[in-house]
């Protein structure tokens, strides 16, 4: 907590003045805002959200390359909240093409499956940096022949 004249650390030495350092000039691995009054100005209200949140795409593949329509791709993690019974997930178009949105940073598994039922689940770990988007490119599938 940092209040004119003095700092109070809310975070261990080691984050603090390092990787979570308000030092000058640095790029901060957090959003941060800086709000500045001048002498007799008075700050009324102020309310800030920051989305963490981040998205992962990618693309459906084939062993011989080509793209997979309808099949199923879910996102799961440790760092889902305990409670959170929300899964993302997406099927892909005719491009095999897949978009899950709203994730939380971290390590999270992704799992593939057809909406027919055929071939074999498909997992990959992807670790996904805070408000960001992860493109893993394309994601080899193996289908069962009908």
């Amino acid at each position: 907590t940092y209040v004119p004249g003095t700092v109070a650390p809310m975070l261990p030495h080691v984050l603090s003045s390092d990787p979570c350092s308000l030092a000058p000039e640095r790029e901060l691995l957090a959003p941060t805002s800086e709000i500045e009054l001048s002498e007799g100005e008075h700050l009324t209200g102020l309310r800030m959200a920051l989305n963490t949140r981040g998205a992962i795409t990618g693309r459906i593949v084939d062993a011989n390359g080509k793209p997979v329509p309808r099949h199923i791709v879910t996102a799961d993690s440790s760092v889902f909240e305990p409670d959170d019974n929300f899964r993302p997930n997406h099927t892909t178009g005719d491009d095999g093409r897949f978009r899950l949105e709203n994730l939380p940073s971290g390590d999270i598994t992704l799992a593939t499956s057809s909406d027919e039922g055929g071939g074999t689940v498909t997992r990959r770990k992807v670790s996904l940096p805070p408000a960001a988007t992860a493109d893993i490119g394309d994601l080899v599938v193996s289908l069962r022949a009908k």
